[in-house]
């Protein structure tokens, strides 16, 4: 695994990792802010050991929802 950022504009950025591209962008209006990114990451990382926890026990599941809510503080 491997990641790449790249500054583009000084609100753009261009992140690459395994062959895939993502733009992110400061004020997320082009695309997702970093901050959105690392929820999103976080969230997928979370679901998948949950996902696999629910497989060795063996416990019958159709979906699973993580909301996650994250906060910026600028003075």
């Amino acid at each position: 695994m491997n990641a790449k950022v790249l500054g583009r504009h000084p609100d753009e950025i261009v992140a690459e990792t395994d062959g895939h591209r993502l733009a992110l962008d400061g004020k997320g209006e082009t695309g997702p802010c970093p901050l959105a990114l690392l929820l999103t990451s976080l969230g997928g990382c979370h679901a998948s050991v949950l996902i696999h926890i629910l497989r060795i026990m063996r416990v019958d599941w159709e979906e699973l929802e993580l909301q996650l809510e994250g906060h910026v503080g600028r003075e």
